[in-house]
């Protein structure tokens, strides 16, 4: 907001339509960011939102288009009375349609553990309700996605790197999809298998062997892939989900429901035995961190 360096201050122009995004928006983008307190327009909540229509549009918010137009602003941003929905603008009032907006948002994504958080608290107020009770509802309307991941830390890379590259070929072979595979009673038949290619539908580029994938007929998944080849070794990660629709059993532990997959996923791989210390626990729900001190890990 302030500008650095090598790029100047954005001044940007807030209407709040006189909804409750007022208080908010004064506390946020005045006080915590910086932008002055006179950039920050019809902020006090009103309960016929002053005689106008709190609709963030082209039309109803055409004040801010005239102002933005002049070119002082760099950003413009309007609130509807709830606070639910925006319009944005750019200099010179540049007009982005919602879906633009959302494309642009995604295409530039980054991980912000921070605003997560503070989406969930958003939630959380608006709800009124606990965390746990959100999600079992949650569960309870849409099923559960049960997902669980293992580490295997500190692996000799050559060998680990052996284990990968003989189990492509295993699963790529000819007659493994199809194929069908049992434990502890269930059974998971074979729908695809590969190494996964990402390509990317803008730029071209292509990312390959990210990761070997096998993929069952339920939608149930297995992934494995190396990281972190360096100095200290390798890191085998094993990912695990599986969907289940039925609310009765979607408050059950993710170990207990993962089993059969786990035990699947181990058996070729021979993790278990061949991993000095590193049998995975089955205490951890959804994340579950092993250490090594060598790999003679195989395919069998």
């Amino acid at each position: 907001m302030q500008g650095t360096g090598d790029r100047k201050p954005c001044n940007i122009y807030i209407d709040c339509m006189h909804g409750i995004t007022g208080p908010y928006a004064k506390r946020i983008f005045h006080q915590e960011l910086g932008a002055p307190l006179g950039n920050i327009h019809n902020a006090v909540p009103l309960e016929d939102f002053g005689g106008g229509h709190p609709d963030p549009n082209l039309t109803y918010a055409h004040h801010m288009v005239e102002e933005i137009r002049d070119g002082e602003y760099d950003f413009g941003a309007a609130f509807d009375g709830d606070g639910d929905r925006n319009m944005i603008l750019g200099h010179k009032a540049f007009f982005v349609t919602p879906s633009d907006s959302l494309a642009v948002i995604a295409n530039n994504r980054e991980k912000d553990g921070m605003w997560a958080s503070l989406a969930w608290l958003s939630v959380l107020a608006h709800t009124k309700k606990d965390l746990r009770v959100l999600l079992e509802e949650h569960w309870a309307t849409y099923g559960r996605n049960y997902f669980t991941r293992y580490d295997y830390e500190h692996c000799e890379s050559d060998p680990s790197h052996a284990m990968i590259d003989a189990l492509e070929k295993k699963i790529t072979a000819p007659g493994f999809v199809g194929s069908q595979h049992t434990a502890d009673n269930k059974a998971f038949t074979v729908a695809k298998a590969d190494n996964f290619s990402y390509t990317d539908p803008v730029k071209g580029f292509v990312s390959a062997k990210q990761g070997l994938r096998i993929i069952f007929q339920d939608g149930s998944r297995i992934v494995m892939r190396l990281s972190g080849t360096g100095s200290s070794g390798a890191t085998i990660r094993l990912y695990i989900d599986s969907y289940e629709a039925d609310p009765q059993k979607c408050k059950l532990d993710a170990q207990t429901m993962l089993k059969p997959l786990v035990d699947i996923a181990l058996r070729p791989l021979n993790l278990k035995s061949t991993q000095e210390g590193a049998s995975p626990p089955s205490s951890h729900n959804q994340y579950t961190r092993t250490s090594s001190s060598h790999s003679d890990a195989s395919v069998t």
